[in-house]
Parts: C-alpha cells; structure tokens; sequence
C-alpha cells in the first residue's frame, strides 16, 4: 500500500504542478517501497537518484515558469513603447489587455505556488510536533 495517496487535497489548480507533483509523490512511494520491502541498496540508490531528478526538475520547471513571465512583461513593455511613440490606440488597447491577462495568470500561479508553499510548512510543523508528542 502507498504512503502518499493523491486527493482532491493536494491540487494547487495548476494541472502541469498537480502532475509534478503527482510524479513527485510517485517516486516517494517508489523509495519507500524499496526501502521497507527489498532493502536492495542498489534499487534504493536508483529511487533516491529518481526522487532527486523529479524534484530538481520541479523546481527548475518553476523557476522557468517565473522567468517565463518576466520576459513577457518585459517584452510587451518594450512593445508598447515603440507603438506608443506612434500614439496607436490599438496599441494601447491591446497592451492594457495583455496586461489583465498576464496579471491575473501571474497571480493565479503564485497563488498556487504560495499555498502550496504554505500547505507544506504547515504539514512540516505538524510533522514535528507529532514526532515531539
């Protein structure tokens, strides 16, 4: 039986982290599994060095996901300034929107991001008083 089972509980509504996730827990699974059941020292090298590589990927794939962002904001800015100089109204209209858009999707991932972050330093603070009980 699994350690970790994924639920409605743990979605942040970002399918592409809900998956990572999901593959995170997966490989958590994995490792516990070898650990209390093999004791295989070679299978549980590999499960660390799968659990490494799904987390590393996680956060890499988040950090792209801020920098993403940040270069198309930065882009459209410089795109609004060179239509601007025309005084384009269409220009104007569009870059108001985009930025409507952009900051509600910005806000919607660190929305995520943050309750995440928060669901996991609250899980943390549980996890050491349990242990402390």
């Amino acid at each position: 039986m699994p350690l970790l089972r994924w639920g409605p509980e743990h979605s942040v509504r970002v399918r592409p982290i809900d998956e990572q996730h999901k593959k995170l827990m997966g490989s958590v699974n994995k490792l516990c599994e070898v650990i209390v059941e093999s004791k295989d020292v070679a299978a549980m090298n590999r499960s660390l060095d799968e659990l490494v590589a799904n987390a590393r990927l996680h956060f890499l794939e988040e950090q792209a996901r801020h920098r993403a962002q940040q270069q198309r904001l930065a882009e459209a800015i410089l795109e609004f300034r060179r239509h601007s100089e025309a005084q384009s109204p269409l220009a104007t209209t569009q870059f108001i929107h985009f930025l409507r858009d952009w900051l509600h999707t910005y806000i919607e991932v660190s929305q995520a991001a943050l309750e995440l972050e928060l669901r996991d330093a609250q899980n943390d603070r549980f996890s050491v008083t349990a242990h402390a009980a």
